[in-house]
């Protein structure tokens, strides 16, 4: 049988990631090899199609990947492969029923109720090591959290289960505005032999006729093409002028919503249902999620593809000698994309840095209210996760949830010696959907003469409108050394750490010359 060292060997993340279908293939491979191991035969491509799911891990000092191979047989073999344990560090490991967003906190609150007690069955699980674990429905687990909590650290530590090879998926939102408030989320997953829909749901009861407790059902139903205006005007009426089947009923689910009533925290339920293609009943007309008390309708929603979002912020270095942007010789582009509030964040950075001199470079607490130069930053790194700050370490050196959000240096290393930098990174710690959208701050490029000499306003496709976010650069000599400063952002307060600069000379403690920095830095 394949170690489970030989597994993942490989996979230990770079500045710039491999491929996540390679990287994904291989431990495939290596599965079905253990797998053919275990049989005593030989396998062929085509077994392949059994299925296989992933859970990446990048928290708490953890680092590494579990994946479950399926076999012919429906036996089922889990190779895992996590960096960064201590001596003697083993885990607790189940699989939960919600699925919990690689930005939020790993506690039961989030991911819901036990689903499958594998240490039960199976005894703990060490960071390398390969089990088999019997038979098993792969495409339950589809999305669903695998949580490690270790017995010796005490650490607990989220993950979701996700294709090992790549699947096409699409995304399509309900968002409910009368009786009931809030979104459900169709994540359609091309699994073979069918695809297999995830739907999130995060509801709570907004009408006195919704009181808890409650259980409601939800159906699908199918209609001719019309206009946005006309669907928000069923929504907002609960579908009542659309009779109780608005329409071809395509699905009924199998399971019911336990819902909280008025006032109450919002319901986080996940159920996994063989949809018909959703791709297909959009393109021929409307779909409507309609919920039900019992056979009494109590809201519905049109089914619609949340729209990408895509945003960059564009350096611009000296032109002839006169300032541009007040970049310092920083040019090039920063671009951020997110498909929907459930894929990651892809970050394309592509930046020419005028003698070497950059160092840090992220996302700023601020944005900046004069294009043209870099007023108005905070100069701190955007942060909405509450990190410890006393745990942040040096730049990649620790796994993306130890830094600040907006520390895109710490998650993928720093500027400083490159001349040019081009990388497309895969970052799960922020995103453009939602209240905590990066979308709503600056980025800023920080490097050069002074502590901050780069910055540019992230805008919207065009690159037109006003900066609703910015990157910012820091100098290499800035980028040594750590300080904590208190920032107001209204409405959270929260500590967020900057880079001061270490002592100039010998015996000089560089205090006198830090507040003539601040004050010119003030008049500016």
């Amino acid at each position: 049988m394949a170690s489970a060292a030989s597994v993942l060997a490989s996979l230990t993340p770079a500045t710039t990631a491999p491929p996540r279908s390679s990287t994904h293939r291989g431990l495939v491979d290596v599965l079905l090899d253990s797998q053919c191991s275990l049989e005593g035969a030989p396998h062929e491509a085509s077994n392949r199609s059994w299925g296989s799911l992933v859970a990446e891990f990048d928290q708490k000092g953890l680092r590494g990947q579990v994946g479950f191979l399926e076999s012919s047989d429906g036996e089922v073999v889990v190779a895992a492969s996590v960096k960064g344990t201590v001596k003697g560090e083993a885990f607790v490991w189940k699989v939960y029923s919600t699925p919990v967003a690689p930005y939020e906190a790993c506690v039961p609150e989030n991911y819901g109720a036990e689903l499958l007690d594998l240490s039960n069955a199976h005894g703990l699980l060490e960071g390398e090591s390969v089990v088999g674990v019997g038979r098993l429905e792969l495409w339950r687990l589809l999305d669903r959290p695998l949580v490690l909590k270790s017995l010796l650290t005490l650490r607990v530590v989220c993950a979701a289960l996700t294709p090992a090879t790549p699947s096409p998926a699409t995304t399509y939102t309900a968002r409910f505005v009368a009786a009931l408030a809030g979104t459900m989320f169709f994540r359609q997953v091309e699994l073979q032999p069918a695809a297999v829909t995830g739907v999130r749901i995060n509801l709570v009861g907004v009408s006195p006729h919704v009181a808890p407790p409650l259980t409601l059902n939800w159906r699908l139903f199918a209609r001719k093409h019309e206009s946005e205006g006309e669907s928000l005007q069923h929504m907002r009426d609960g579908c009542s002028s659309l009779a109780p089947f608005p329409g071809t009923l395509v699905h009924e689910a199998l399971q019911p919503i336990p819902l909280h009533g008025h006032g109450a925290r919002h319901t986080r339920h996940y159920q996994l249902e063989r949809l018909p293609d959703l791709n297909a009943l959009t393109r021929k007309g409307t779909v409507y999620v309609v919920v039900y008390d019992g056979e009494r309708v109590v809201a519905c929603s049109r089914l619609t593809r949340p729209r990408p979002r895509r945003a960059s912020a564009i350096f611009r270095p000296y032109v002839g000698g006169v300032r541009r942007g007040g970049n310092g010789g920083v040019a090039g582009i920063v671009e951020l994309y997110q498909v929907s509030p459930l894929d990651p964040v892809k970050l394309t950075i592509n930046l020419t840095v005028s003698g070497g001199d950059a160092a840090a470079f992220g996302i700023d607490n601020f944005a900046s209210s004069d294009r043209f130069s870099c007023s108005g930053l905070s100069r701190r790194f955007y942060e909405p996760w509450g990190v410890d700050l006393d745990l942040t370490p040096v730049p990649r050196q620790g796994t993306k949830d130890l830094y600040p959000a907006g520390d895109l240096s710490g998650k993928f290393g720093t500027l400083q010696g490159l001349a040019v930098a081009v990388a497309t990174l895969v970052d799960p710690t922020i995103t453009l959907f939602g209240k905590h959208s990066v979308l709503e701050y600056r980025r800023s490029c920080r490097g050069c003469v002074r502590p901050r000499v780069a910055s540019a306003g992230l805008r919207g496709p065009g690159g037109r409108g006003k900066a609703i976010a910015g990157v910012s650069v820091l100098h290499r000599q800035y980028h040594r050394g750590a300080a904590f400063v208190t920032v107001r952002r209204l409405p959270v307060l929260g500590d967020h750490r900057v880079h001061a600069p270490p002592p100039l000379r010998p015996g000089h403690s560089g205090t006198s010359l830090a507040r003539a920095r601040a004050r010119r830095e003030e008049r500016q």
